[in-house]
């Protein structure tokens, strides 16, 4: 019982992203698909967003690194910094892993296909690596600047539904990416790192 509990989270998490697998990614792919061909002057104006949030989600990410280099070599903030970069280099080799997934993208098909080691961006949808990587961002920052911790939140959930609405990614590809972003945020915070 005390293993379950440690890791009911988990179990949670692998539970509703298997729902997400096998029902819900393609009815929730499928609904927007009928919002666009039934509301199309709605996706010139998500054209025109989802340009502008990847745009902002770039120079955030440079923001958060140099903010974290900042930290870094400023005496009082070290931990600080150091625990940025952490974050930073971790998320981007882990969310690599989604090129030996191989799982389809919405735009190739709406199917749950995954067909295994690729170098195709096209086949590279599961986990989302905007979504695990702002999630992460927003963990830490929310720990280090708690006054903006809405803002950080807020931002990742926009990024999140940016790249859904954009039939970048599914929704299961979505929950993986939040998941694990806050999951990896959380576990590098608990960190006693020696400076």
């Amino acid at each position: 019982m005390r293993t379950f509990l440690k890791y009911k989270n988990w179990f949670l998490f692998g539970l509703i992203l298997l729902i997400f697998l096998l029902y819900l990614d393609k009815k929730t792919m499928l609904f927007v698909e009928n919002i666009k061909s039934n509301f199309p002057q709605f996706y010139t104006y998500l054209k025109f967003l989802s340009n502008f949030v990847e745009n902002f989600y770039k120079i955030f990410v440079v923001f958060v690194t140099i903010l974290g280099f900042y930290n870094l070599f400023y005496k009082n903030k070290r931990e600080g910094g150091i625990k940025i970069i952490l974050v930073l280099l971790i998320v981007g080799v882990l969310s690599q892993v989604k090129y030996l997934l191989g799982r389809a993208r919405p735009k190739i098909t709406l199917e749950t296909i995954f067909t295994g080691p690729t170098k195709k961006y096209a086949y590279a949808s599961f986990p989302s690596g905007h979504t695990f990587l702002i999630f992460a961002i927003a963990g830490i920052l929310s720990y280090f600047y708690p006054r903006y911790k809405i803002f950080f939140y807020f931002l990742a959930i926009f990024v999140a539904l940016e790249r859904l609405l954009n039939f970048a990614h599914f929704p299961s590809d979505i929950l993986a990416g939040a998941f694990f972003g806050t999951h990896i945020s959380n576990f590098i915070i608990k960190q006693n790192l020696k400076t």
